[in-house]
């Protein structure tokens, strides 16, 4: 046969089984559609939990700390790891990043008080002393008593007068009050000291607000009396007083929610990786600790236990689908006997039946392959409107991505459906007519398991331990 009338035959051999193709049509549609949505599904509902989780988690929780030890106490020093930090945040978490704030603490030094501490246990070591910063600190705090400290230094007989502030807790724990004066020394035989006046002593104004997540590491010492102190006051007043000392730093790096829900789980990792070799790479022993990938530990966790029902349920109607589809096509062939005996009568040979079976299958499997994808694309994102969905979509459409594997799953289905098209074909049109007629008059018997009833017998059985599995709340049911 030429292809002219080889395509003549083709169209000829659909309109008169029309309904029987329109039947493996959709069979080939549904099974391709399903195992296309399989990916499409859990993808749209990972992306669905993640940002369900990232709404439910606390801001504070979100934050990226990112910690150095050892910086030289001088402009040059803090200038070039603020540098750093800005520098590794524009190239590695730029599109997450809402602004950060600095806490520098000094090293501690030997501390005279006004008064005894509080509740002093007499076998602990004396308290010490020691001058720390944080930025935008008066913006988010309540002042108890007193007032916020100024720039101001005066020069005294045995050093700088300064002034500084302190949190109520602490103020409390070290019997501190609004006028008292502390002397922070090297040693006690090194005649030089700061004397700071507390000028005024505060509360954060509100403890959930992101700028205190990081909170106890903060204000978290009560066993010894730090004082903030202005920039100015903490480079001139300190640094000046004790050259070479060193001070330790905390950045407390803002994240944008909904920019984060952008990014995959395997994104965020990567990002925030090379966030921290970037850091060490510009800053000397610096660490980053940040909450999000504790969040998606958790997270994966449950997603795992929520994806391997949804992948069985799948497999188990794509099996079912591709099973009726095999009957059909079993149908097909039978209907077809006669007519391939006739022609293999006349001379047509395999090439020639394979060229038939392979460009109707394509046209069947080939279609259903190519709307498959964008079906369960359209499908998935509509199931969230369903009220099963209702409590982590607030009903609307699930977040469907546009990526390869629908239709590499796609295709894979398509050729598993030509490929149960095209072989049973190739394997009835091998009988010639004189097969074909001894086949008519002495049909064959029936299978023994049908004979006897047993497959309706292994359904029942099927059932039940279905029924048993789902009761105990295994997962494997």
């Amino acid at each position: 046969m030429n292809s002219l009338s080889t395509l003549t035959y083709i169209f000829r051999r659909v309109a008169d089984d029309w309904k029987l193709m329109l039947s493996i049509f959709l069979g080939m549609a549904i099974a391709t559609t399903l195992v296309a949505g399989a990916p499409v599904y859990i993808k749209a509902l990972e992306r669905q939990g993640i940002n369900t989780a990232i709404d439910n988690t606390p801001q504070a929780m979100l934050g990226i700390a990112a910690y150095a030890a050892y910086i030289p106490l001088d402009r040059s020093s803090l200038r070039e790891t603020e540098q750093a930090l800005e520098d590794a945040t524009r190239l590695d978490i730029q599109e997450i990043y809402r602004g950060h704030e600095r806490y520098i603490s000094s090293r501690f030094y030997d501390l005279r008080l006004p008064r005894p501490p509080l509740q002093q246990d007499p076998d602990s070591e004396a308290p010490g002393g020691y001058l720390r910063h944080l930025t935008n600190l008066e913006a988010h705090v309540t002042f108890v008593d007193g007032r916020m400290a100024t720039d101001d230094i005066v020069p005294g007989a045995g050093g700088p007068l300064i002034e500084g502030v302190i949190d109520e807790l602490s103020a409390r724990h070290m019997n501190l009050r609004v006028g008292d004066t502390l002397t922070l020394t090297q040693s006690s035989l090194d005649p030089t000291a700061i004397t700071a006046s507390v000028v005024g002593v505060f509360r954060p104004s509100d403890y959930n607000d992101e700028f205190w997540q990081h909170y106890w590491v903060i204000l978290g010492d009560m066993d010894n009396a730090g004082l903030f102190v202005t920039r100015n006051v903490l480079l001139d007043a300190l640094g000046r007083t004790y050259p070479g000392g060193i001070v330790s730093s905390l950045w407390s790096i803002y994240i944008d929610k909904e920019s984060l829900k952008e990014w995959s789980i395997s994104e965020a990792r990567s990002r925030l990786a090379a966030f921290q070799e970037t850091l060490s790479d510009r800053m000397t022993r610096a660490t980053v600790i940040t909450g999000i990938d504790t969040m998606f530990k958790d997270f994966e966790e449950r997603s795992f236990f929520a994806r391997v029902p949804v992948l069985m349920m799948l497999v188990i109607m794509v099996i079912t689908v591709l099973y009726f589809l095999s009957m059909l096509v079993s149908y097909l062939v039978k209907s077809r006997e006669s007519e391939f005996a006739l022609l293999r009568s006349r001379g047509a040979g395999t090439i020639q039946f394979l060229r038939v079976f392979a460009l109707e299958g394509l046209v069947l499997a080939g279609f259903a392959a190519v709307i498959a994808p964008f079906l369960a694309m359209g499908l998935v994102a509509v199931a969230g409107l369903l009220p099963y969905f209702a409590d982590i979509t607030g009903g609307s459409i699930l977040p469907v991505e546009f990526h390869w594997e629908p239709f590499a799953a796609a295709a894979g289905t398509g050729l598993l459906s030509l490929a149960i098209l095209v072989i049973p074909g190739l394997v009835g049109a091998r009988s010639g007519l004189v097969i074909h007629r001894l086949r008519s008059s002495r049909p064959p018997s029936v299978p023994f398991f049908q004979r006897y009833y047993l497959d309706i017998g292994l359904l029942m059985v099927g059932g039940l331990v279905f029924w048993e599995l789902n009761a105990r709340g295994h997962i494997v049911s």
